[in-house]
């Protein structure tokens, strides 16, 4: 069951015990919210001393041969399709390793920082949305846009018709939408942000995490790791080629 979650840290382990009970119909965490919090606690504490949960959300996806990239051609310094052909190790031992990529549009090699190299990482909860052209709501770029759930959509049977996470109602309201534990309100209480700043949300937390702590622009923008790429992304280009 944890397996098949992808349950890969405390936050989203205490939340996938806690749903685990539910389902199974047993109440023997407690009768009310905090006390079924606290015994999930409880025993996800004694899951972790026996190595079972790492406290830590997973790293970022190397970047390894084969895998897809948006990158920058040099010819245009914009960003483009590719593919990582190799990594190149930088050649006095220090600094990051250049990563040599083969654009899909003209097949051509090249030698290009690692900087300018972003991981396709699949966005797990929008599967299938669609791309607009827009401003980012995070990093302010014209770029094409894809929608993000602030509550991923993963998680959602964790709170139709039982709670919205803390932060959520006061965030809603503040958008002129009515907050409520509904499937209506889940799926369109989101952001319409650019794919880079997407996948960088998806690598700074599992979903269970994210829809319990960083449910709302705000939050997102507070996070160390998202507020480091919106100063890169501030600097870069800001049109991206679409390739098919």
């Amino acid at each position: 069951y944890a397996d098949m979650r992808n349950a890969d840290c405390d936050d989203a382990w205490v939340g996938l015990i806690v749903e685990l009970f539910e389902e199974l119909g047993v109440s023997v965490l407690g009768d009310d919210a905090d006390s079924e919090r606290a015994g999930a606690v409880e025993l996800l504490g004694a899951l972790r001393r026996n190595g079972v949960v790492c406290s830590e959300p997973p790293p970022p996806p190397p970047l390894v041969p084969g895998v897809g990239v948006l990158a920058i051609l040099e010819e245009d310094g914009e960003w483009h399709e590719a593919t990582v052909q190799k990594v190149v190790p930088p050649s006095n031992g220090e600094g990051p390793p250049r990563v040599v990529v083969k654009f899909v549009e003209w097949q051509k090699e090249q030698e290009t920082k690692h900087s300018q190299v972003v991981h396709l990482v699949q966005v797990a909860d929008d599967d299938g949305a669609g791309e607009s052209m827009g401003r980012c709501e995070l990093c302010g770029r014209e770029l094409l846009l894809t929608f993000h759930h602030l509550i991923p959509k993963e998680t959602h049977a964790r709170y139709i018709g039982k709670r919205l996470p803390p932060g959520v109602a006061e965030a809603a309201t503040a958008r002129g939408l009515e907050p409520q534990p509904t499937r209506q309100f889940l799926n369109t209480f989101g952001v319409e942000v650019c794919r880079f700043c997407h996948s960088t949300v998806h690598r700074i937390a599992p979903n269970a995490v994210l829809a319990e702590r960083f449910n709302t622009t705000e939050s997102l923008r507070a996070h160390p790791a998202l507020q480091r790429f919106m100063t890169f992304a501030s600097k870069q280009r800001t049109s991206i080629s679409r390739t098919r």
